[in-house]
Formats: structure tokens, C-alpha cells, sequence
């Protein structure tokens, strides 16, 4: 029986009019990143396994010497690593990208990639909340150049839960435990939880808000009249200030708030946010603060990055895809094949795409 050849799980094929739609999309992105300030660096598609030591999901190999390497799952990972060996002495430092990454995906979870395309940004060697909004901010910018419209960026603070949950004095498994149910948003498994934990009512009161703590700067309006710990008390007003620092771009009605994101709480140190299309089931983008992971190559460089999923955002702008195979914008035919193909040169030198049919057998 005749086999037929099928991707593997978590590829596909991206044909023609798609296929230069994605290209033109690239393109925009990187422009805008660029017109930032932001340069493009390229890293290898391997890197030692111990890069991503933590990481789930990853494509693993073994090199001819015998050393496990590993597919980059992401592209932050990498850039952390030049980060730390070679830009350490040039901060602050403004670097994009463009690559594929690798990632097995969880099957329970339909719709993920296991190959897909990364376009984003890493700001190296600054701190504060005035950075953390240009990186949202040059994320939307880029988007919308790249003719996205319907989105909306969800912003929240991982400091914020952190703050309430040290006042618990909980276990990091338990804390871990409520982290989980917080993610499903499983408010009444979290109630149980918090039964046989001794904390202040008010603040329990607001851990089991946490799933539901979302929505425009009202948000935070009602949050900062409340009695917090000071670490969640400054996740309000730094995510406060970057809100201002926002509307000055004019980006203010693309932000909502969603206090209980605290997804990646070990990699992320601050602020966090993700971006949503209408009509994808996954972000489009999305990124955050992580002033503590570049240590892991040993030089403490703050650094705040975000990246664009390309695959996911075609899928939001699929209704402007032309997914017919392109035509030739000039076809030349005749006996003449000299005249023909300098006729071709002159055409491609004016910027059109020209195909010279020649004599076929049988003719």
C-alpha cells in the first residue's frame, strides 16, 4: 500500500499567497522594532542543553561528541545567554529577533504549535516602569502596522499575588497549589485550600477574587483603596504608571487589567502581560519583566522582552489571506526565446515577476 506523506504533529505547510503574506507580515514587525532602536540578532538553532534546563517540552538531541543539545523552545533563553557573555559591557541594549522555535505541545490542549515563528524584542540593562511600557507599547505599535486591529492587551503583575500569598506564610508547594487553581480559575477548590490557612480575612477575600480581578483601571482604583502588603501595593502603582506611560502613546483603550495573571511566577519579576486577537483561542503575544533569569549565565542584567507568535496572529487575520496560488504578472510565449528571456530581464528589473515559456515535448 502506497504511503501518504503527512507533516508531523504540530507543523504545517505554508503555501504561495499565505507564505508571502507571512513574509510582508515579518517584514512590518521588524520594521516597526527597528524604528525603536531595536537591531536584530540571530542565535543558533541549537543550543546545550543546559540553556533551557528547566524547560518543558524539548526537542532533545545528541551531537556527534556526545553532548545533549536541545532545539531553542523560545528565543528569550538564547538572547539571555549572549546577553550575559557578550553584550554585558554595551547595556542598555536594544535587540529583536525573528526565528522559529520548538516546543513539544501538551495534546490535551488543541490547536498548539510544535514548530512556530517568534518576532520580538529584549530591552537589556534598564529598569522601571517607563521601560516596561515601551516594550508594550512597541508590541502594539507593531501589530497594528502589521495590520492586526482587534486585539487587546491583558496587563497584570506578578508581584501583586506574590505579595499576598508571602503574608500567608504558606508552603511554596501550597503557595504553588493555589498558583495552579488560580490559572483554572478554580475558585471554589482555592476556598478549601484556604480553610486551614491562618490569614487576615480581607486579604483571603481578595486571593479568592484573584480569578476574577479584571477589567479597565477601575481595577486598580478599587484595589489600591484596600489594605495590602507593600509588595502588592507597589504592583498596583507601578502597573498604574505604566498605564500612564501608555495613554501617552495613545495606546490606553487597547489595556485591561487582570490581577490574578501569574503565570511563569519563578520567571517573571514584575510585570507581565498578554495580547489577545479576536477569534484565536491563544495569545498573540505577550511578555514581561524578568530582572533575575540573564543571572542564571552569571551577570545580573535587568531586562524586560516581549514576542509576537506569527502563526497565531495569521490566524486572526486570516479573512485577509489569500490562500490561491499567486499568478505571474507577465507570461511571455513565442518562437523568438532570445527576445523573450531580455524582454523577461527588462520586466524583472522594473519589479514585476515574469515567466518565459519555453518549447514542451511534443510541441
Amino acid at each position: 500500500m502506497k504511503k501518504t506523506a503527512l507533516t508531523l504533529e504540530g507543523t504545517n505547510d505554508i503555501l504561495f499567497s499565505e507564505c508571502r503574506f507571512k513574509h510582508q507580515t515579518e517584514e512590518s514587525i521588524m520594521g516597526c522594532f527597528e524604528s525603536y532602536g531595536y537591531f536584530p540578532l540571530e542565535t543558533p538553532l541549537m543550543e546545550y542543553d543546559s540553556v533551557f534546563s528547566d524547560a518543558d517540552g524539548l526537542y532533545r538531541l545528541v551531537d556527534r561528541n556526545g553532548a545533549v543539545v536541545s532545539l531553542r523552545p523560545d528565543m528569550t533563553m538564547p538572547i539571555a545567554r549572549v546577553a550575559a557573555t557578550k553584550l554585558f559591557d554595551q547595556l542598555p541594549v536594544r535587540a529583536s529577533y525573528l526565528g522559529n522555535v520548538y516546543r513539544f505541545s501538551d495534546p490535551t490542549k488543541g490547536g498548539r504549535q510544535n514548530e512556530f515563528t517568534q518576532a520580538g524584542i529584549e530591552l537589556l540593562g534598564e529598569t522601571g516602569t517607563f521601560y516596561d511600557a515601551e516594550v508594550i507599547a512597541v508590541t502594539v505599535n507593531a501589530l497594528l502596522d502589521a495590520g492586526a486591529a482587534d486585539f487587546m492587551v491583558e496587563l497584570g503583575n506578578v508581584n501583586f499575588v506574590r505579595g499576598l500569598l508571602s503574608e500567608s506564610h504558606l508552603s511554596e508547594e501550597l503557595q504553588e497549589e493555589i498558583n495552579d487553581l488560580m490559572v483554572k480559575k478554580d475558585i471554589l477548590s482555592m476556598e478549601e485550600v484556604l480553610k486551614s490557612v491562618t490569614l487576615e480575612e480581607s486579604i483571603k477575600d481578595i486571593i479568592l477574587r484573584l480569578p476574577t480581578l479584571f477589567g479597565g483601571k477601575e481595577v486598580l482604583d478599587e484595589m489600591l483603596e484596600k489594605r495590602l502588603p507593600d509588595q502588592s501595593k507597589k504592583a498596583l502603582t507601578d502597573l498604574l504608571e505604566i498605564y500612564t506611560y501608555l495613554s501617552y502613546y495613545g495606546y490606553e483603550n487597547y489595556i485591561t487589567f487582570d490581577l490574578g495573571m501569574n503565570k511563569n511566577m519563578d520567571y517573571y519579576t514584575g510585570m507581565i502581560f498578554k495580547i489577545f486577537h479576536q477569534g484565536v483561542g491563544f495569545p498573540v503575544a505577550g511578555g514581561g519583566r524578568y530582572d533575575k533569569l540573564i543571572s542564571r549565565f552569571g551577570k545580573e542584567i535587568p531586562a524586560t522582552g516581549s514576542a509576537i507568535y506569527i502563526n497565531r496572529l495569521m490566524d486572526g487575520m486570516s479573512h485577509v489571506i489569500s490562500y490561491q496560488a499567486p499568478k505571474a504578472d507577465e507570461i511571455l510565449s513565442g518562437e523568438d526565446k532570445k527576445a523573450m528571456i531580455q524582454k523577461a530581464k527588462e520586466l524583472r528589473k522594473a519589479g514585476l515577476s515574469v515567466i518565459v515559456n519555453g518549447e514542451r515535448e511534443g510541441e
